[in-house]
């Protein structure tokens, strides 16, 4: 399969000599330079273009490193990738995009491992998180809804205080914006994703508060994963990728997240007998 091997294709960048000789060629076609089929292997090296202005010829020089040229052609690489991706049928992309997408996570934990190629896997993760965004959360039919909402719509002071707190224990970004974070309870579509910055497990168990009739936020049922998705962002511990809808519904709450929000967060909004009670 054509998509196969342009995966596969993208961890020849790994390879140090990868595109040795292309730069070389480069080289040669921007200095006008005639290519005899030898190559050097070069880290860099300049080139002159001339800019012609209503009253002067200005002489313009550039460099191109080694390590940008092999960049470049990785974003090229990638575009290509979900280029064919997307050339298929409706019917075919939603039957291997889960599989698409795993196949191209094997090749970002493989870039991961060397500090050296940090710029491609911020590329490739970026590369990732669209394709979930297009293809496996908000095209979902089943989610009917853009967020989480608080029933009573009137009254935020509620939302107020979760917004204080959650940045008073460092749980999300210090620069959130209060009127960004409302807009997550409103039903409507997010502009800007909430940066939550505490672990999975408390994001979860949040999740969890904000998804309960009996807190007064509307209950979404199985669907709230990927609602949630559609409002935080939140980066895994040890890598550049971020948790989707499936991260979510299968990790485990612990005992210390449950302590946390249920005494600062639930004690504060519902009656003690509500609390001895499960979440779904």
């Amino acid at each position: 399969m054509q998509l196969d091997k342009l995966i596969a294709d993208l961890k020849e960048f790994k390879k140090q000599d990868y595109l040795v000789k292309e730069f070389y060629e480069e080289y040669c076609n921007l200095n006008n330079r005639e290519d005899d089929g030898s190559f050097e292997e070069l880290v860099d090296f300049s080139f002159t273009t001339l800019l012609k202005t209503s009253s002067d010829t200005i002489t313009n020089t550039e460099t191109i490193t080694f390590n940008g040229f092999k960049l470049q052609k990785f974003k090229s690489k990638t575009k290509l990738v979900i280029n064919e991706f997307e050339k298929l049928t409706e019917l075919e992309r939603n039957n291997i995009c889960q599989h698409f997408i795993l196949r191209l996570k094997e090749v970002l934990k493989d870039f991961y491992k060397d500090p050296e190629f940090k710029q491609y896997v911020v590329e490739l993760n970026t590369v990732i998180e669209k394709l979930n965004d297009d293809y496996l959360n908000f095209k979902n039919k089943n989610t009917k809804n853009n967020s989480f909402k608080y029933i009573d719509g009137t009254k935020y002071n509620k939302i107020s205080k979760i917004f204080d707190w959650l940045k008073k224990e460092k749980l999300i970004d210090m620069q959130t914006n209060p009127l960004d974070f409302e807009r997550v309870f409103q039903n409507k579509p997010i502009e800007k994703l909430i940066q939550w910055i505490g672990t999975t497990s408390d994001l979860k168990y949040f999740i969890q508060i904000i998804n309960n009739s009996k807190f007064e936020f509307e209950d979404n049922g199985d669907q709230k994963w990927r609602v949630a998705v559609k409002c935080f962002s939140k980066t895994k511990k040890r890598s550049f990728e971020k948790i989707d809808s499936e991260n979510l519904r299968t990790y485990k709450v612990t005992k210390t997240t449950k302590l946390k929000m249920d005494s600062l967060i639930v004690n504060e909004f519902v009656a003690k007998h509500l609390l001895t009670e499960k979440f779904k």
